[in-house]
């Protein structure tokens, strides 16, 4: 049975000529194998939730996936061969050159948190919007130059969320600190909060160990127990020191 070869040949010293012969069907397998894995790649790059950008040295893309053109509202024809500077990410640029200046080759791996920022892109239609890009350089192939692989995800709707925490917060502070009645909020034996109030009535304040204040401490580790115990502790009269240093009556719900 006849099969199909590809042959090579090298001569060698003494007049010597060495034949390689290789199999094309196996040569061919091979190269299916090799193509499959490749668009099996890209296809996980090109369909990842976040987007993707890989950048030569001069900050130009030279790839996008399905996600950056959601982000910015570009496509990737658009896209390709441009400066990330048409993002409206300048200052990534001059982070990517940085990187690629320090010419160290990371090896086969891509530590996403190599350099880690957050920054406002801008989209097609000229609006901005808060972005957080990771960073790291490529390792070199052969003869090309490195490059640097970006990962970027839209913030927006965590930073809303965190802004929504920081106004509840800050209404919550403002409730607090205008009740006619002393409040303080303690975590792992030490006060986080202290309302105005609080300090006329007690020697508390935030930082300070709230078992200063008890005449007998005997009563906090009764009502730490009973916390612990039932989720609650019954409220009664505890004698607790002013900020005079004198000691006087107070009836405390917990």
């Amino acid at each position: 049975m006849a099969i199909a070869v590809t042959i090579s040949i090298t001569l060698l010293t003494g007049g010597v000529m060495l034949f390689v012969l290789r199999e094309i069907s196996i040569q061919n397998q091979q190269q299916k194998i090799l193509v499959a894995t490749e668009s099996w790649y890209r296809q996980i790059i090109e369909y990842a939730p976040e987007g993707i950008m890989v950048l030569d040295a001069q900050g130009n893309i030279i790839l996008a996936n399905t996600s950056i053109e959601k982000l910015f509202g570009y496509s990737q024809t658009e896209l390709i061969g441009q400066s990330i500077a048409l993002l409206g990410l300048a200052e990534l640029l001059q982070q990517s050159l940085h990187l690629l200046q320090e010419g160290e080759d990371v090896g086969p791996t891509c530590p996403l948190d190599q350099e880690e920022f957050e920054i406002l892109g801008t989209r097609y239609d000229g609006s901005e919007f808060p972005i957080e890009v990771s960073l790291t350089s490529l390792p070199s192939l052969s003869q090309r130059e490195m490059n640097i692989f970006a990962s970027v995800r839209d913030i927006s709707a965590r930073q809303e969320a965190q802004q929504q925490i920081l106004r509840q917060r800050e209404h919550l502070q403002s409730v607090l600190d205008s009740a006619p009645v002393g409040v303080a909020i303690t975590v792992n034996g030490i006060t986080q909060f202290a309302n105005p109030h609080i300090g006329e009535l007690v020697d508390l304040k935030v930082g300070d160990s709230p078992q200063k204040i008890y005449v007998d401490l005997g009563d906090r580790q009764q009502m730490l127990e009973e916390l612990t115990q039932f989720g609650r502790s019954q409220s009664r009269v505890y004698k607790m020191y002013n900020p005079e240093g004198k000691s006087g009556t107070f009836w405390l719900p917990f």
